[in-house]
């Protein structure tokens, strides 16, 4: 068999020219990174660190291993290899879930044994097997993790029984002890009788980015995405911007804007036939597109506090906090609130966690988005709970706000300071205190079970980023 067909099969199992349009520039990494060999599935971990696969030959076989990368000085410097690799037998598709996960693909090409493994920890080296059974004779690769709010969930590509035909995506529950559940297929609007490969779910968007041969594509593995969940998705749409007449896939995002994609396009590296072998190539958005969008569907988002926090018994109207301690500080709590309120774990997870996990999300946006010729105006409200007199209530309400503050300047290393100290960032305070208070919030602190644990005094005790405003 042609060592070109089985390094496009492997790339399948697994998975300087410069291209603009009118709204993306994509060109290839360098030398560095790409060979004449195949490179795919480039996941981009923080600014400087990156992990992807790569494809060589072996004792006359092909072989894949995931490397690792830094970023340094405007390059992503020579590769070596991660720790993510098992002894002779071939690892790829590396996927970092949120919360120091990690899964990947091993496959035991003598036995025709293809894995899926989940580490539990990034300094772990302990790992267990996904779905030990029969169906590891078939083909289980490219794992992602989704969490749709209260749902987890882990995607992954198959040629088991019960699909469409070729390579479908398939989806399995994880439930709360981390268990994973039969996998079901993700659906018709996904999955045809061609195959469907390396799904990437894009946080920004909350969409499902994948590839496809199916023939309505510009030719080879084109990228599409769709909108939904689990297996329930909507009308796939192509990805026009980053299809070729060639292969597209392995496409991840790092931010809103930019991202990589493996292609064998014109600007892949080959040693004797064009377009045989894939390459990783980056693509970013055009910056003067419409800004608004992405922070704007972060909104509202509203930020609670245990009560008289920060700072309590004090009328200054400033704190040293930072909005990410009085977080922590809060959440450790949940055990004394549940003693008071069975509700209680309901809006630790559903409401004090969601909203500072969307946050960062915004904080992410903020960052991507400020690079650009733009000032940005944030509109905070603050409020309490009826306790104490008017005024102590006021200034808590603005301790509240300066403690985020704090956080937006601390975030990141200070990534954003420079731009608050250059009026790129306004802050426009909103202080309400308890004047907005529903009436129906007990105000005796004699009854702490209602005025202070209560699920209306909760719900009370925040500050809300409820509007952004874009100057040029």
């Amino acid at each position: 068999m042609p060592k070109i067909f089985i390094a496009k099969l492997l790339i399948l199992i697994f998975f300087h020219r410069i291209l603009f349009s009118q709204d993306v520039l994509i060109k290839p990494l360098s030398s560095n990174i790409n060979s004449i060999g195949a490179e795919i599935n480039f996941v981009k971990i923080n600014d400087t660190l990156a992990y992807f696969t790569k494809i060589s030959e072996e004792n006359n076989m092909l072989k894949s291993q995931i490397y690792r990368t830094r970023f340094i000085n405007g390059t992503w410097h020579t590769p070596s290899l991660s720790k993510y690799n098992f002894f002779s037998r071939s690892t790829a598709n590396i996927f970092f879930g949120s919360k120091k996960e990690v899964v990947l693909n091993v496959t035991d090409v003598s036995t025709n044994n293809y894995t899926l493994i989940y580490i539990d920890d990034y300094k772990d080296t302990s790992f267990v097997e996904i779905f030990k059974d029969s169906y590891n004779k078939n083909l289980n690769t490219q794992p992602i993790i989704v969490n749709h709010n209260k749902t987890k969930a882990l995607y992954f590509v198959s040629d088991r029984e019960g699909g469409f035909g070729g390579l479908d995506i398939w989806v399995s529950i994880i439930d709360e002890r981390g268990n994973f559940g039969v996998p079901i297929n993700a659906g018709s609007q996904i999955n045809t009788s061609f195959d469907e490969i390396t799904p990437f779910y894009n946080k920004y968007e909350n969409k499902l980015y994948f590839s496809s041969n199916k023939d309505s594509g510009q030719g080879g593995f084109d990228i599409y995405k769709s909108e939904g969940e689990l297996n329930l998705w909507g009308e796939p749409e192509a990805v026009k911007k980053l299809n070729s007449k060639q292969d597209e896939m392995y496409l991840t995002f790092f931010n809103s804007t930019s991202g990589y994609f493996s292609s064998n396009r014109a600007g892949a590296k080959f040693e004797s036939m064009e377009f045989c072998c894939n390459d990783i190539f980056s693509f970013k958005y055009n910056q003067q597109d419409t800004p608004s969008t992405n922070l704007k569907s972060c909104l509202p988002i509203n930020l609670y506090f245990h009560n008289d926090e920060p700072d309590c018994c004090t009328l200054s109207t400033k704190t040293n906090k930072t909005y990410k301690e009085s977080y922590i500080d809060y959440f450790l709590m949940q055990s004394d609130y549940e003693r008071y309120n069975k509700k209680a774990e309901i809006f630790f997870r559903d409401s004090l966690r969601h909203n500072y996990n969307k946050l960062n999300l915004f904080l992410e946006e903020l960052l991507d988005e400020i690079q650009k010729d733009i000032c940005i105006e944030i509109q905070i409200k603050g409020y309490s709970s009826p306790l104490y007199n008017e005024t102590y209530n006021l200034n808590l309400s603005k301790r509240r706000i300066s403690s985020l503050v704090n956080y937006l300047l601390e975030f990141k290393g200070g990534a954003l300071k420079k731009h608050f100290d250059t009026k790129k960032i306004i802050i426009t305070q909103i202080p309400f205190g308890e004047s907005m208070s529903p009436t129906e919030i007990n105000d005796k602190i004699t009854e702490k079970q209602y005025s202070i644990y209560g699920l209306n005094a909760m719900l009370q005790r925040k500050i809300e980023i409820v509007n952004i405003l874009f100057k040029k």
